[in-house]
């Protein structure tokens, strides 16, 4: 027991350092990300030791993972959005046990923004005003980050080694989402600066995260990848005092879902004997 407490600390650990970064700074999110997988990478090789073949025996090892995936919004968040692509990175130790214990970020956007915003701004024809008084296009985006600590088990079934199986996860963090204002030349005074913000509707808030899949470490290291789908349930609220829209702050309470398929590449790292490293 106090082992897992001490892995938990010390994945959490990391996390917190990270969100305080975005937090405090508001740096970009691909910046957010390289930051966890330098600290996930300290991890790895922190804990990779000497034992048996992945062959036959149940392993210790750290894992970095790059991901692909598709979501579907329901609850509140399905009368802002509609389907959102993701991009995710993540860390994730493995004991002898086939518990798992990782944190990891993801990256969600899409083109689908179903709630007006600007309206007010634009043209009869859909356009609006720049500085110097023509017309332009307003792309209307969704952006948003997921950010969480989570613990799995690995069921070994159907796999080549007793690594691979059936992987059940459930994990909590952060969701936060905005809508992203953009014109074709970047010069529209009424969506610069804090004036962008009162039309963003940027919120955030607690986020729980399930996921169940099938992953597959090969034994000659050649393919090595994990399949499945996940849920994201968000109980976010804005965090704009203002919106130019609404003519008033929104203080709703919201719970924002995302339900869809996720596909992750694996890069195992562990040492399989005392002669080196294999990755």
């Amino acid at each position: 027991m106090l082992k897992i407490l001490r892995k938990c600390y010390d994945l959490l650990l990391p996390l917190s350092m990270v969100f305080l970064c975005y937090m405090k700074s508001q740096i970009s999110i691909s910046k957010l990300l390289a930051l966890a997988a330098l600290i996930a990478s300290s991890f790895s090789f922190k804990e990779a030791c000497a034992q048996s073949s992945l062959r036959d025996s149940v392993i210790r090892m750290s894992t970095i993972e790059l991901s692909i995936g598709l979501h579907s919004p329901a609850g509140d968040m399905s009368d802002r959005f509609g389907g959102s692509s993701v991009l995710g990175l993540a860390y994730r130790y493995k004991n002898s046990s086939n518990w798992q214990f990782g944190m990891e970020g993801s990256f969600f956007f899409g083109n689908n923004v179903k709630q007006p915003v600007a309206g007010g701004l634009l043209t009869s024809e859909g356009f609006i005003i720049d500085r110097e008084g023509g017309f332009t296009e307003l792309l209307v985006l969704e952006r948003g980050m997921l950010i969480s600590a989570n613990v799995g088990k690995i069921v070994p079934v159907f796999g080549p080694n007793p690594n691979s199986g059936f992987v059940f996860r459930f994990g909590v963090g952060l969701m936060q989402h905005k809508i992203r204002l953009e014109t074709r030349n970047n010069d529209v005074p009424q969506l610069e600066g804090d004036y962008l913000k009162g039309y963003d509707r940027l919120s955030n808030g607690l986020m729980l995260q399930q996921f169940i899949g099938y992953q597959y470490l090969s034994n000659k290291r050649l393919i090595n990848f994990t399949l499945g789908v996940e849920g994201f349930q968000g109980f976010t609220q804005s965090r704009r005092d203002f919106n130019f829209d609404l003519m008033r702050k929104d203080d709703a309470k919201r719970i924002d879902s995302l339900y869809g398929f996720r596909f992750s590449w694996n890069f195992p790292i562990y040492r399989k004997s005392a002669s080196g490293y294999y990755y």
